[in-house]
């Protein structure tokens, strides 16, 4: 099994996204209908624009000049399948020789993680910088961005990843509304680490010479905190102008 998941565990996680996708489904058709209104998860989308001084800074600060630096921002625990990530990242690893991974958070894989990265010799290789605040500088200085989860309800680092120019690969099983932009990647879990790695690196290799910010995308896109508030005051204020005129009758 690719992922390295429980059969009981596989089985959650299936019957999580077709929920996920039967529900999604339903809004759908009732917002066609008028009935819902839809406003999504937001970041505020220019204090997370890509800034090419803070990459080279941080890039400079931590040694990662001359590297491809992968990275995850998380919880260490089974919901993120971070061993898997250690898995694609191992295969990453054969295929570009000054590639690293960059970790950044805690959890109760944390040990069974570790173990994994000593049995396959890439300890020089992988960074585990544990629990962090500033996240902000990562986001510019990764290459991209890896998150293979087997579920997610509306992932915020993704958004905010995009946001940076940041590419990120996530696995089918999160929500395609989390595309932001034309950064954001689904690969299946289904799939081998290899070929996870693969069709990564492959974009990586085309990308890095065009980083730049995404804002005007993401904002585009409907999730930029300032215009969605916009959004939904005036949504308010019609709903009380109804409610006004007609005394709350339809």
């Amino acid at each position: 099994m690719p992922c390295g998941l429980s059969l009981i565990g596989l089985q959650i996680a299936i019957w999580l996204t077709l929920l996920i996708v039967e529900f999604g489904s339903l809004v759908k058709r009732l917002t066609i209908r008028g009935r819902v209104s839809i406003f999504k998860t937001v970041i505020d989308a220019d204090a997370n624009a890509f800034n090419a001084k803070l990459r080279e800074n941080t890039r400079k600060k931590f040694g990662w000049e001359n590297k491809v630096v992968y990275g995850f921002i998380g919880r260490y625990v089974p919901q993120k399948n971070p061993l898997f990530l250690i898995d694609i990242f191992n295969e990453i690893a054969k295929k570009q020789e000054n590639a690293i991974l960059v970790m950044i958070g805690f959890g109760e894989l944390e040990n069974e993680m570790h173990d994994k990265i000593q049995n396959y010799g890439i300890i020089n290789r992988v960074i585990d910088l544990g629990r962090r605040d500033d996240i902000k500088q990562f986001y510019n200085a990764f290459d991209a961005f890896l998150l293979p989860s087997l579920y997610e309800g509306m992932p915020v680092v993704g958004i905010e990843a995009q946001c940076a120019g940041l590419p990120i690969f996530f696995s089918k099983n999160i929500t395609e509304e989390t595309t932001a932009s034309e950064l954001a990647h689904y690969i299946g879990l289904e799939e081998s680490s290899d070929i996870w790695a693969d069709k990564i690196v492959e974009v990586i290799n085309d990308y890095m010479p065009k980083r730049r910010s995404y804002v005007v995308e993401v904002k585009k896109n409907g999730f930029d905190s300032s215009n969605e508030a916009l959004r939904m005051q005036d949504f308010y204020f019609a709903k009380i102008n109804r409610v006004n005129r007609y005394g709350g009758k339809r």
